[in-house]
C-alpha cells in the first residue's frame, strides 16, 4: 500500500469568485501492491470469493480515518469493475464505507429493479427504529460485468451529491447531520458478511481519492476524463474462485 498526500493547485469557485480554500487530497490509494491489473497499475479485489463450496472469503481493506476523511465536507471518488457478478443480480455490493460512533458514509450497489447505485450519509444510529441518514441514488443500467466505471460522492453541511461516469446524477438535502467524526473507512465495506442480501462475486476498485471539499462538477469531469480512455481496454484478471 502506498499512501500519498497531495495539495492540489485547484480552488473552489463560488459566486463571489475564488474562495480561499485549496482543494487538498487527504488520501490517495492506487493499490499498486495488489495482484490484479487495474485501470492504472494495480487494483484491489473486493467482495465475496468462494474458496470452497461452503466457505466464503470476504475481501476488503480497512484504514484509519484520522486526517484522511472529514465529516464536515469532502469528496470520495474511485473506479469500479464487476468481475464475476451480473449487475442485475438484485443483490448488494459494497464499494466504500466510513464509520464513526454515530456517523456513516456508504457507497454501494443496492437491491432494486433499476440496478441502482446508492450513497448514504448521516447518523449511524436509528431513533425509534427509524434511520436518520440521507440517501442519493441513481439507476446505472450501463453497468456491465468486465467494464470500468467512475463513482464520485460529495457532501457538506447542506446536501450530498452522487456522480456516475463524470455526470451529476442526484442531489439530496441532508436530513440529519452526523455528530461524531469518522474513525475508520473500508474499501469493500466494514462487515459485508452481515448483510443478508449481499451478493457473491468480485469487484475491482482502483484509484481511490478522498478530498477535503465537495469537488465541483467540472473537477469531477476532469477526474473521470483522466482514465476514461483506459476504461475500455481488454485485460485478463486473476480470479481465485471457479
Amino acid at each position: 500500500m502506498k499512501k500519498i498526500i497531495i495539495l492540489s493547485m485547484y480552488f473552489l469557485i463560488s459566486s463571489n469568485g475564488f474562495s480561499q480554500t485549496a482543494t487538498e487530497t487527504l488520501f490517495a490509494e492506487s493499490f499498486n501492491n495488489e495482484l490484479s491489473e487495474g485501470i492504472e497499475g494495480k487494483a484491489l479485489l473486493t467482495g465475496i470469493d468462494f474458496i470452497e463450496e461452503d466457505k466464503k472469503q470476504f475481501l476488503k481493506k480497512s484504514y484509519n480515518a484520522n486526517n484522511n476523511i472529514a465529516l464536515e465536507k469532502g469528496t470520495v471518488c474511485f473506479w469500479i469493475k464487476p468481475i464475476d457478478w451480473k449487475p442485475d443480480d438484485r443483490k448488494v455490493h459494497i464499494f466504500f464505507e466510513a464509520i464513526g460512533n454515530n456517523s456513516r458514509l456508504l457507497i454501494y450497489k443496492y437491491v432494486g429493479k433499476n440496478n441502482s447505485l446508492g450513497f448514504i450519509f448521516g447518523p449511524l444510529k436509528e431513533i425509534e427504529g427509524k434511520s436518520q441518514w440521507t440517501m442519493a441514488n441513481t439507476p446505472i443500467e450501463n453497468l456491465q460485468t468486465g467494464t470500468w466505471h467512475f463513482v464520485a460522492c460529495s457532501w457538506d453541511q447542506n446536501e450530498i451529491r452522487l456522480y456516475w461516469d463524470g455526470d451529476l446524477k442526484d442531489v439530496a438535502p441532508i436530513k440529519n447531520i452526523p455528530d461524531t467524526p469518522f474513525t475508520s473507512f473500508y474499501v469493500g465495506g466494514r462487515n459485508p458478511e452481515k448483510w443478508t442480501e449481499i451478493g457473491k462475486g468480485i469487484t475491482l476498485i482502483d484509484e481511490l481519492r478522498i478530498y477535503n471539499v465537495p469537488l465541483p462538477l467540472e473537477r469531477i469531469g476532469e477526474e473521470f476524463q483522466k482514465f476514461k480512455d483506459k476504461a475500455s481496454r481488454d485485460v485478463e484478471y486473476p480470479i481465485f474462485s471457479e
